[in-house]
């Protein structure tokens, strides 16, 4: 898998197998990864989030969340093991955002267009 397909992974909520994921550093760590792939992949990676309900419920403490409306998605990290539509919805937004920025920056550094940018 090269690095351009991982990214896609990370982005489309995919799991990497363990060979991917190793070789994929191996790219990053030697130099091979420009540094906006890096940033990309990253940025897939973190919007994966945490989640706290199996440890909380291994200590038998229980939160009490009061949810105000649909996208109120802070107490999920405690009483959800997965991210709720709503929450995925609003860090894809938000990391579209981010990568949108990104790209912009390094084709304004570069002196490319943003579709350039995307492309390699």
């Amino acid at each position: 898998m090269d690095l351009p397909e991982a990214i896609a992974a990370v982005l489309e909520h995919r799991n990497l197998s363990a060979d991917d994921m190793q070789h994929v550093m191996r790219l990053i760590m030697t130099g091979e990864a420009t540094p906006a792939q890096i940033g990309g992949f990253l940025v897939g990676l973190r919007i994966e989030g945490f989640f706290l309900r199996r440890l909380l419920e291994q200590l038998e403490i229980r939160p009490e969340i009061l949810r105000v409306g649909g996208y109120k998605t802070t107490g999920e990290r405690f009483t959800r093991d997965h991210m709720s539509p709503e929450e995925r919805e609003q860090l894809e937004a938000l990391a579209d955002d981010l990568f949108a920025a990104l790209v912009e920056a390094v084709a304004s550094g570069r002196g490319l267009e943003p579709a350039e940018v995307r492309e390699r």
